[in-house]
């Protein structure tokens, strides 16, 4: 999907958006020279967690564990260009938040605790519809409820295919997958 200012796209309040614990949120990406040195949000739940792309173009994972905790004083992160497509994706486990960038671990953060979810929506492009519009393309965006490893990572970035009992070969969301990346 292509977002442009003020775009977002608003998923009501489910069950399954609400982990407590283990999470796991993944995406494709892709931003504009627009969204340069700005804050965009990927997706988020308010307050609960969030994938984002901080000011300073690297991927940020925060869950809120009596407060906000995430990978944003941590060194390192790669920092993204515009016009480039990118897998992006964060995990916490209940001990950490990591981020990852192509399949590769970006940053981590040792924290603890349970994640604090209210019910509120969910939403991709935007903090709560209202700022911090993404600026660009988000597409294949997951919401899992098990902290991925770096393997199961790459392999959502391949396609699913090695978390799936069907084949995967040769279908059209594969080959979308390799093309974009």
């Amino acid at each position: 999907m292509e977002f442009k200012s003020g775009t977002t796209v608003i998923v009501p309040n489910s069950a399954s958006l609400m982990p407590k614990r283990d999470i796991t949120v993944t995406a494709w990406i892709n931003f504009s020279n627009a969204g340069v040195k700005q804050d965009m949000v990927i997706a988020r739940i308010e307050p609960g967690y969030s994938l984002q792309k901080f000011n300073n173009d690297i991927i940020e994972g925060w869950v809120n564990t009596a407060g906000w905790q995430g990978v944003r004083n941590i060194a390192g992160g790669e920092v993204l260009k515009a016009d480039q497509w990118y897998f992006v994706a964060f995990t916490y486990d209940g001990n950490s938040v990591k981020t990852y960038v192509n399949g590769k671990l970006d940053r981590e953060n040792r924290i603890s605790g349970d994640n604090v979810i209210e019910k509120n929506p969910f939403t991709i492009g935007s903090y709560k519809g209202e700022g911090y519009f993404w600026l660009g393309m988000i597409d294949e965006v997951s919401v899992s409820n098990v902290a991925r490893s770096e393997k199961e990572i790459n392999a959502i970035m391949e396609g699913f295919g090695a978390l799936l009992a069907i084949a995967s070969k040769a279908k059209l969301p594969i080959t979308w997958a390799k093309i974009k990346y």
